[in-house]
């Protein structure tokens, strides 16, 4: 399963790659720390033009750049991207900015746990769930 994490604290990073690594399930994890370089992976521009798009996105909403928002507004707008799983986890838990996140394609909504080991078993959790679901095609630009 190849996941693209959007993130970027050093400290979350470290976490969710922990999550990953330990999860009984195999993932290739894809860290992008700042929303502009995350949305040429995505788009395949620049240097990433030989890159697999991931089965999974985890997507903070606090980024360098662009913001989680930008990100799931330009996913939102492009047909081949637009389905792609997409589970924010954030540190936000504003009603606003959950309703705004559905509404621009989100799949899931997580708040960041502050325990450290509760953070690791919920991006587990993720990865379990999102690895039993069947993925779209995406087309191959």
């Amino acid at each position: 399963m190849r996941v693209l994490l959007i993130e970027g604290n050093e400290g979350d990073v470290a976490l969710i790659r922990q999550g990953c690594t330990t999860s009984p399930r195999p993932v290739d994890l894809q860290v992008m720390q700042d929303g502009a370089e995350a949305l040429d992976f995505l788009f395949r521009r620049g240097t990433y033009t030989q890159v697999l798009t991931p089965d999974l996105i985890l997507l903070d909403l606090q980024l360098p750049q662009r913001t989680g928002f930008e990100i799931l507004q330009e996913l939102e707008q492009d047909p081949d991207l637009k389905f792609l799983p997409v589970v924010v986890v954030t540190g936000s838990n504003n009603k606003a900015d959950v309703n705004r996140c559905y509404e621009l394609g989100a799949n899931a909504y997580v708040v960041k746990p502050s325990d450290p080991g509760q953070y690791i078993a919920v991006v587990q959790a993720i990865i379990e769930f999102w690895h039993g679901c069947q993925f779209r095609e995406l087309s191959t630009r």
